[in-house]
């Protein structure tokens, strides 16, 4: 009898829903994610039931019933929440759909052609630093929203990256623990790409703009020799930035993009992406990771 060759035995099907997008989704953690994973707080309350279905394995969303899909590594949504996880990015921003994203407005509609844009040329954008800055000087114009959509899609490229706010990396240069505090450092400093959420501007006089300045050159500065890029979202214009944190400031004029969104609705209580959480709630939906 002919042995076989190895091309020609039939092995198990080894679906993988995420290839079948397009994407990298780990199937399995690796020593980093699990280090980020066990200092997540969210991965606890989500680390043994899906976010999309609960652990029932089905799901509304619209107005139909969906099945939460199950390949050969698992379920796919639990999946990709931990991917995100393992980067940091909050529950969420990964169940805010992209295309509630409103073009009602002029900024609205450009920022959303710069951030898509943005990811698409990410491949070569990343080796010269290319990063965004996100602004506005009102509250809640979807600034973290389009930010951590783009940290999301990279990471979906298979591209390593790391969420931050802002007022919590003061906390990561000081953390107790000097293994977590490595860690945490190295997030910051060495990920491919970080968004850095909510610079803040300093409001307690010298001694805390010193302090938030030479925190916010420290990510920085590495970032900009290694050519890592950053997205940046802030409630400051351009010359307060300048004003604030001179150094930081001269170091992402040359390469970061700027998308302003203050003519934007506020997408919290009463506008528009607000209004679609509240239709999901309501209606007992849910709006599934990707």
């Amino acid at each position: 009898m002919k042995r076989p060759r190895r091309s020609d035995l039939v092995l198990p099907e080894l679906r993988d829903i995420w290839v079948e997008e397009g994407f990298k989704v780990p199937h399995y953690p690796s020593n980093a994610d699990l280090i980020a994973l066990e200092r997540n707080p969210e991965w606890r309350t989500y680390q043994d039931t899906c976010p999309t279905c609960d652990g029932t394995g089905k799901y509304m969303h619209r107005g139909e019933e969906y099945v939460c899909e199950v390949d050969a590594y698992g379920d796919a949504q639990h999946r990709l929440a931990r991917h995100y996880m393992a980067h940091n990015v909050p529950m969420k921003y990964q169940q805010l759909d992209w295309d509630w994203w409103s073009t009602k407005t002029k900024q609205k509609k450009e920022a959303k052609i710069a951030v898509d844009r943005y990811v698409d040329r990410f491949k070569g954008g990343r080796t010269v630093g290319a990063g965004l800055t996100l602004r506005s000087e009102r509250l809640g114009t979807g600034k973290t929203m389009a930010a951590t959509r783009v940290l999301m899609e990279v990471l979906k490229m298979g591209y390593g990256g790391w969420y931050a706010a802002f007022e919590d990396v003061k906390g990561y240069f000081e953390h107790p623990d000097p293994e977590v505090r490595l860690f945490l450092e190295t997030q910051v400093k060495e990920s491919p790409l970080l968004v850095l959420d909510d610079v803040l501007r300093p409001t307690m006089g010298d001694k805390q703009r010193n302090l938030f300045s030479s925190k916010l050159e420290a990510v920085i500065r590495p970032r900009h020799a290694a050519s890592f890029p950053t997205i940046i979202t802030t409630n400051m214009g351009e010359e307060e930035l300048e004003t604030q944190y001179p150094r930081v400031h001269s170091l992402l004029m040359g390469t970061n993009e700027d998308l302003f969104l203050d003519d934007a609705d506020d997408y919290r209580k009463g506008g528009e992406v607000w209004e679609r959480l509240k239709a999901v709630s309501d209606d007992g939906e849910r709006n599934p990771i990707t």
